[in-house]
């Protein structure tokens, strides 16, 4: 028995006890595990019986009748959370049924949102909120263009590790009931799914929430102490437009911000965020120069991409879908691997070395600079040139395929040249 659900809530196995009283006949030395899930503003203190273990979750075998009665005491402690500990990291506004392969080649239909986790150690999702709300503190059933959407509090929230892409779809809707008839809540391959239709999303809170085109906002908050949710504190913020902003929203003090907000979002549109799969978690720069194309701006969000790179221009030979939904994004570029900053400029061995008939060559560079990469046959003579241009600092690894370039086997030399770094290194190819 739960005497206070207000607090939280009790779950036998993956039962929740919704109800003051409940009594249930289990077999005897059946095993059930038992977890008090505490509400927005509580904590768990105890289990009234001292015979219990006096653990949050706990599981036991059944061989007697036992009382059930969680204490939740107020939470008084301050809440750990910073600016983009959670992003939202791609999202799609009425989707017409595009089938994706980075969820098992399923379709999906109506909006969807990606969230990634960031924060070092994972977070407590249960009760967190998405919204398009204009302010945090706006409560309005009779508004249907604004609303939000609500994590329940259900364990499998509690504790999602750093690197869970959580593919939130939005709308109910024949196929997805088909197709996502069951939430993914196993994060052991960094995907979750949770789908509106199965109830573990919550809209009836705070309806009207959907994803529009033109001067729109997607807020992604943690909450707080009080149930009405006003003390909600901000996480991420993305907008088209600027009608609604950090500062007029209420989530400015938080420290979110929205620099150059998207442009051209319409219907069956959306936006990816390339630098997540850098290892670049700061999404707070809208900008992208070339909207439509499938390389991401200096901003790191690849916006509005045209038909041909998400899958809905079927009648062209070239089509491809970059769009990825519970996974790793798409990172617009084909040699960059990561943006963490290295200490120190480096041209690493190639691997497979021997190779027939491509290697890959991986280097590091501390600051933006023009670097230079070629490949000389053993006389001295230029092979090939790889790069020649101006690069960001971060980590790069390219292909380099010997078939092209009519070579007979023999040692070829890499030469990487730049400002303040030069390095060779000797390759070997096995024709």
């Amino acid at each position: 028995m739960n005497l206070n659900p207000a607090r939280g809530k009790v779950f036998i196995n993956d039962l929740e006890i919704n109800s003051q009283t409940f009594s249930g006949k289990y077999f005897n030395g059946m095993r059930i595990t038992v977890s008090a899930q505490p509400g927005v503003g509580y904590k768990f203190s105890h289990w009234s019986d001292s015979t219990l273990p006096q653990t949050q979750s706990f599981t036991t075998i059944v061989n007697r009748d036992f009382v059930i009665e969680p204490v939740f005491i107020e939470d008084t402690s301050p809440v750990a959370i910073q600016p983009n500990d959670v992003i939202i990291n791609e999202y799609w506004l009425n989707d017409n049924g595009t089938y994706y392969s980075s969820i098992g080649n399923r379709p999906i239909y109506g909006d969807w949102v990606e969230l990634l986790v960031t924060k070092e150690g994972g977070v407590d999702l249960r009760n967190w909120r998405i919204t398009n709300n204009s302010t945090k503190t706006k409560l309005d059933s009779t508004d249907l263009n604004e609303g939000s959407v609500i994590l329940k509090n259900i364990p499998q929230l509690s504790n999602i590790p750093k690197g869970t892409h959580i593919l939130l779809i939005l709308k109910k809707h024949p196929s997805n009931d088909y197709y996502f008839f069951k939430d993914d809540l196993d994060y052991s391959d960094s995907t979750m799914i949770l789908y509106y239709g199965n109830g573990n999303l919550d809209k009836n809170y705070d309806p009207g929430f959907g994803i529009r085109t033109l001067n729109d906002r997607l807020v992604l908050l943690h909450p707080n102490k009080l149930i009405s949710y006003s003390d909600d504190i901000g996480v991420d913020f993305i907008s088209e437009g600027s009608d609604v902003t950090p500062s007029s929203f209420g989530v400015a003090n938080d420290g979110v911000q929205f620099i150059n907000p998207f442009v051209g979002i319409g219907d069956d549109d959306g936006a990816i965020f390339a630098f997540s799969s850098l290892n670049n978690f700061n999404n707070d720069n809208g900008i992208d120069e070339n909207v439509g194309d499938d390389k991401p701006g200096s901003g790191g969000w690849i916006v509005d991409p045209s038909r041909e790179f998400t899958g809905d221009d079927p009648g062209n030979p070239s089509q491809r879908n970059i769009l990825t939904p519970g996974k790793r994004n798409y990172t617009g570029t084909s040699d960059v691997v990561d943006l963490t900053i290295p200490e120190k400029f480096q041209l690493y061995q190639n691997y497979p070395n021997p190779f027939n008939a491509q290697t890959k060559i991986r280097f590091a560079l501390p600051k933006s600079g023009q670097i230079n990469l070629k490949v000389y046959n053993i006389l001295g003579q230029q092979i090939a040139e790889l790069i020649n241009e101006e690069k960001q600092a971060g980590y790069y690894e390219l292909v380099f395929d010997g078939s092209k370039y009519n070579l007979s086997s023999g040692v070829l030399f890499v030469r990487f040249e730049s400002k303040e770094f030069n390095k060779t290194i000797k390759i070997l190819y096995l024709k």
